[in-house]
């Protein structure tokens, strides 16, 4: 099971959030938070593999704790959600701060769900490659065992 971490300083938005994120998938267990100063503990001591952080948050804005999070945890996937006044400013901001998404207020659902999907499909492929890649180690170790047996390596 997933952990997804939700964070957002306006409890009204966050239940919504954790609502909407429950009512998609039963394969993510969701904690919901509303100081970023919490979040950071929590992802020091859990292993999460989602953040869903809001941009405008009074104690740190979502993008600090976006830099945080992946100093703390790189291989987590940071998701910002931002108004619609604020988007122009966060997009530009996204990519240095190693955000995975970024997603307008309110949060339409399709979208929500998009973002799992995505998440789900690169954690697939992640472990695809993991056991291709030893799989591939194996057979190279018995081929050169086979060529130094042989003399030929």
């Amino acid at each position: 099971m997933i952990k997804v971490l939700l964070v957002d300083d306006n409890p009204h938005d966050l239940t919504r959030l954790e609502y909407q994120l429950g009512s998609i998938s039963s394969k993510h267990q969701l904690h919901a938070v509303t100081d970023p100063i919490e979040a950071v503990m929590r992802l020091r001591s859990d292993d999460f593999g989602m953040l869903f952080a809001n941009y405008r948050m009074s104690v740190m804005d979502g993008l600090s704790l976006a830099r945080i999070a992946n100093k703390v945890a790189p291989e987590l996937s940071v998701n910002i959600l931002a108004s619609q006044a604020d988007a122009v400013y966060v997009k530009s901001q996204v990519t240095y701060a190693n955000c995975s998404n970024l997603i307008l207020k309110p949060c339409d659902i399709n979208e929500l769900q998009h973002v799992l999907e995505q998440y789900n499909r690169f954690q697939q492929l992640s472990q695809e490659n993991d056991r291709l890649s030893a799989r591939l180690a194996a057979l190279e170790k018995h081929s050169s065992l086979h060529l130094s047996q042989a003399g030929l390596h």
